[in-house]
């Protein structure tokens, strides 16, 4: 830390990498929370206070909390670029290249906004979705909650003007040409991916406040303008309606919006439609939000389900697809989770990072039980791990009857 800080006050500009190291984040495991290590944020504030032109470069697979947004002058979120990522974010970083890209997903303040976090993971094998077609950016929109990035967020070395909008019908049903012009009004060529949203006006069906239907990616010489045509077929106006078991379109007004992202909406124009057929009562009841947080109590899933919400599955009795997690509930079952953890260490070669080990840990964990053959390298059958079964749940006489039967087998 004190080798930064006198960096960070000798330089013009200080360059801060920090990002969501292995253990963290990899496969075969969930991350515990949208954090970044607590030392990179203590790094970031540091080197923030005592250069006021810091660039944070961050790498990671997915959204962090920031606390420090505020305190940075430039934030370049580098993903993970593989073997190519540094000189690219070299590249960014000294100009030569002009970075046009865009966020697929929508960067919450905190864990706690997003509205699926209060009912995750779930329990007894069961996750319930409560937060319906809130999902993403949907909710965000449609509940107007406060965001550190909006879903479509990006910025570039150079800026970019739309004007003029105009939506045709064409002769097939529902479809829309949505034209504009879009301008490079700065000094750098760029390129703008350009998003359009349909807004239903007043929908008596559960809708989202906004979704997008289309996008386009648009490469403009500085100074350049250019004419854009995207179409919109009856698909971007139109729900599941559950009951009919097909998609429909409520007769009804239509704004369609273009813009720079999901927060950023430049144009708009309010279309028309006739669905043809009175939509089936669609209506369930919505999530509702109270006290900063999407509430969905029992009656409202059901409601939302359209049948009584599924009980949970008990982890008893075992079977196949019973995780060695589960299993580790037993005396027998943590004895054969600890040996299938010690082999796969051992393939590893033994000695391994804290990173592979978690990842070995979490898979080993969430493995089931019908894996084990495939693992075996042919030393077990799913007779066995039937038998194995049968002794987990306490059916002896069934076990030995399976183990009795595998010796007869030839070979």
């Amino acid at each position: 830390m004190t080798e930064a800080e006198n960096a960070a006050r000798e330089a013009d500009v200080a360059v801060v990498f920090a990002g969501l190291p292995a253990v963290h984040e990899s496969e075969g495991f969930d991350r515990a929370d949208l954090r970044l290590p607590p030392q990179h944020d203590r790094l970031i504030d540091a080197v923030c206070a005592l250069n006021p032109n810091t660039v944070v470069v961050l790498a990671g697979g997915a959204p962090v909390e920031m606390p420090w947004v505020d305190a940075a002058s430039a934030i370049l979120e580098s993903y993970l670029g593989g073997q190519g990522g540094g000189p690219a974010v070299a590249d960014i970083l000294f100009g030569r290249s002009n970075p046009c890209a865009k966020l697929a997903e929508t960067f919450a303040l905190c864990q706690a906004d997003i509205a699926a976090d209060q009912w995750f993971p779930g329990a007894g094998r069961q996750v319930q979705y409560r937060e319906g077609l809130y999902v993403g950016y949907r909710y965000f929109d449609t509940f107007r909650q406060p965001v550190l990035f909006p879903f479509g967020h990006g910025l570039s070395y150079t800026r970019f003007e739309y004007r003029d909008m105009a939506v045709v019908r064409s002769d097939r049903p529902h479809l829309q040409e949505v034209a504009f012009t879009l301008a490079n009004v700065g000094e750098r060529d760029g390129a703008e991916v350009a998003q359009i949203y349909v807004h239903p006006v007043n929908p008596t069906v559960y809708r989202p406040e906004q979704e997008l239907r289309a996008f386009r990616k648009i490469a403009l010489k500085a100074g350049e303008s250019r004419r854009v045509t995207i179409p919109l077929d009856r698909a971007a106006f139109a729900f599941y309606a559950i009951e009919a078991g097909n998609w429909a379109i409520e007769t009804g007004e239509y704004e369609i919006r273009i813009g720079a992202s999901s927060r950023d909406i430049r144009l708009r124009h309010t279309v028309v439609l006739d669905g043809g057929t009175d939509v089936i009562d669609e209506a369930r009841r919505r999530p509702t939000f109270t006290q900063g947080r999407l509430t969905v109590d029992d009656d409202t899933f059901t409601a939302m389900l359209g049948k009584p919400i599924p009980p949970a599955d008990s982890i008893r009795p075992f079977h196949l697809n019973s995780t060695l997690a589960e299993v580790s509930t037993t005396w027998l079952g943590r004895r054969v989770a600890g040996r299938m953890q010690a082999q796969f260490a051992a393939r590893l070669g033994g000695n391994v990072d804290a990173a592979t080990a978690k990842m070995v840990d979490e898979m080993t964990n969430h493995m089931p039980l019908r894996s084990l053959v495939l693992f075996s390298g042919g030393k077990l059958s799913f007779g066995l791990v039937d038998a194995f079964v049968a002794i987990l749940n306490g059916r002896y006489l069934a076990a030995l009857r399976q183990l009795v039967a595998q010796m007869r087998k030839p070979g």
